[in-house]
């Protein structure tokens, strides 16, 4: 608790901007991050809290309130980052149609596999190929550790989740942090 994850994996989202290329129609590094967290209270009072701690409303871009948007509109940068609170299965609806390149999952532990699922299908529709494609599409997170057998442990230990104990290698990568002293 206190270590920095969620600080870090928010930084993470203007770092991952700066990375992609320019288009060839404008010179833009175009991306689209949607940051989610499992309920609205979760995100308005914590996730979204740092967010603004670390970005003000007017310092690397500009916040629209109706539509849960921080702009990052930055020399050649150009990220939408759209926060969203997604519980269930009903909040898939909010996914339909949505162009992403990257997601960032804030104690991914409590977000269910549906959600992941729908998520991880809107990745890599941003930028359009015309703007030159996505330079990298993903999903990345933080949370405390999850619990033994849940959905989360076994992607993070490569086990399927139907049984938790088969194989199913996938392409997560897991940083441990080693406990406080």
């Amino acid at each position: 608790f206190g270590s920095g994850k969620s600080v870090g994996s928010q930084l993470e989202i203007p770092r991952r901007a700066a990375m992609q290329r320019g288009s060839p129609l404008d010179g833009r590094r175009k991306r689209r991050i949607a940051v989610v967290r499992e309920t609205m209270p979760q995100l308005r009072d914590t996730t979204m809290k740092t967010w603004f701690d670390w970005f003000p409303n007017g310092s690397l871009g500009t916040y629209h309130g109706l539509t849960k948007t921080y702009h990052i509109k930055k020399d050649e940068m150009d990220c939408e980052v759209i926060f969203r609170a997604l519980d269930d299965e009903s909040d898939v609806s909010n996914l339909l149609s949505l162009e992403l390149t990257g997601a960032y999952l804030n104690e991914f532990r409590d977000i269910r596999q549906v959600i992941v699922e729908a998520i991880d299908g809107r990745l890599g529709r941003y930028p359009r190929m015309v703007d030159g494609g996505p330079t990298w599409i993903g999903m990345w997170g933080d949370s405390n550790m999850p619990e033994v057998g849940s959905y989360w442990w076994c992607v993070l230990e490569g086990k399927d989740p139907a049984d938790g104990k088969t194989p199913k290698p996938n392409q997560a990568v897991k940083f441990v942090q080693p406990p406080a002293m």
